[in-house]
């Protein structure tokens, strides 16, 4: 066993910490060593300089910590990791606490909603992850209490998250969230957020509360409810509320402003006009090619929920599918039912691809992944400018799905990690737009 620690420390910080929790579960360490090698891992994963890195590995060591030992054995060993969260700050934290909050006790829920509350600047980003992977445990009365606490515009935003995991739970609770953000009058911008996540018979809580805004406030948001509705299906509501806002405008005293709003809720009118010609739906479109041997994956490097940049890859996603014959999994991105988030891409992207991607949600050739994909995506390779594993030979036999980052960023380093393959898209380690570089990945892919 010493000869083994001794091989451990002689590897660099990120893999010593793994290493040195490796050996930490074998059944001839006795607890007291256990506990003694995850408190050196912790204390190693400060060595690792960079900060992505580091949120890595404590993600990593805390998925170790899941199923550790025994029952009796856990308690002192993630009592050591809260204490090493609590100095974690920023990003670091953000990144730490996607990875670990599903897979961590029940009982730390409170620990960890407090901690990511605490994280200045990125609250609503830190308390994401927690409220997610415990909604099925929590008391939300008790949650909706403290989240109304914070600054209002913090409260409205998690609020309406809460809103939405606890509707895709099924649990009922009242006041509901969306209520309870109501309450604390949030500004335009809080409603728009409540209104991409009420359901139908929700929204009128929201015109309601956007009558009381100032005049050019009231019509924007009546548009945007507009907008929202008629997603849901009901074109006359629509049309009312768009109305309305049209009246409201004429109320706004400054000449410009007016015509600005009045601008943008005729523009509304018109792809309200312009979409009533469509009553197809798009998901009767027929796939020319049957599911093939290959996937295409693509990470969301955006923060924040889903906007059009989302909507028009999402577009040309399945186009290419479509076209070679692929599978597509959707990694990180914000969390949607499927068929609905098909309707949005076929009703709402100006590129071609809409209903090609509303056929392959039809055909189940689409999923959903949260951080590294499971084994329905097969083998995984990394495309990335500066490759560190070698490229699938071309004699590999079974399931590839290139990877590739949407978004400002690639890959994050949990990906390029699990990816047993890199590949490098040029030969000259240049990075390619996203819309080119799926085009060269599907390619690439229908040759392999």
């Amino acid at each position: 066993m010493e000869g083994l620690v001794e091989q451990a420390h002689a590897l660099e910080p990120y893999y010593r910490a793994q290493a040195l929790l490796e050996l930490s579960s074998r059944n001839d360490v006795t607890q007291r060593q256990a506990q003694s090698l995850v408190r050196e891992a912790l204390s190693t994963a400060e060595r690792v300089e960079q900060e992505w890195r580091h949120a890595e590995l404590v993600g990593e060591l805390a998925k170790g910590l899941t199923d550790w030992r025994s029952a009796r054995d856990r308690p002192p060993a993630m009592r050591a990791l809260m204490v090493h969260l609590r100095t974690l700050h920023g990003e670091a934290l953000v990144t730490v606490l996607k990875e670990a909050a599903s897979r961590l006790p029940a009982k730390l829920q409170h620990d960890l909603l407090e901690l990511a509350l605490a994280n200045t600047g990125q609250e609503v980003a830190s308390a994401k992850p927690v409220l997610r992977a415990w909604v099925g445990d929590l008391q939300p009365v008790a949650v909706m209490a403290n989240l109304s606490q914070l600054p209002r515009q913090q409260a409205v935003r998690l609020l309406g998250y809460l809103h939405l995991q606890l509707r895709r739970k099924k649990r009922t609770v009242s006041p509901t969230p969306l209520e309870q953000a109501l309450t604390l009058g949030p500004g335009a911008e809080g409603l728009r957020y409540l209104a991409s996540v009420a359901e139908q018979d929700e929204l009128n809580l929201l015109t309601d509360a956007s009558r009381e805004r100032p005049p050019d406030e009231a019509a924007r948001l009546l548009g945007t409810l507009a907008g929202t509705v008629h997603r849901l299906g009901n074109r006359t509501l629509a049309q009312e509320w768009l109305a309305e806002g049209s009246k409201l405008a004429g109320e706004i005293n400054d000449d410009t402003t007016r015509q600005k709003v009045l601008e943008t809720l005729a523009r509304g009118q018109e792809r309200l006009s312009s979409k009533a010609a469509k009553t197809t739906p798009a998901v009767v479109a027929e796939l020319p090619t049957p599911a093939g041997k290959h996937a295409l994956g693509l990470w969301n490097g955006y923060r924040g929920g889903l906007k059009g940049p989302h909507l028009r890859t999402l577009a040309r996603a399945g186009a290419l599918c479509a076209g070679f014959g692929f599978e597509l999994a959707l990694v990180d991105f914000p969390e949607m039912d499927l068929p609905i988030l098909a309707r949005r891409v076929a009703q709402e992207s100006h590129a071609d691809g809409g209903s090609w991607f509303a056929a392959l949600v039809a055909e189940k050739r689409v999923r959903q992944f949260s951080g590294v994909p499971g084994k329905w995506v097969g083998t995984l390779v990394a495309t990335t400018p500066q490759p560190t594993k070698p490229e699938p030979p071309d004699s590999f036999e079974g399931r590839l799905c290139l990877l590739m980052g949407v978004g400002p960023q690639g890959l994050p380093g949990k990906l390029l990690k699990a990816s047993k393959f890199h590949l490098e898209l040029t030969g000259h380690s240049v990075e390619l737009e996203t819309a080119t570089a799926m085009g060269v990945i599907a390619e690439r892919l229908s040759r392999l």
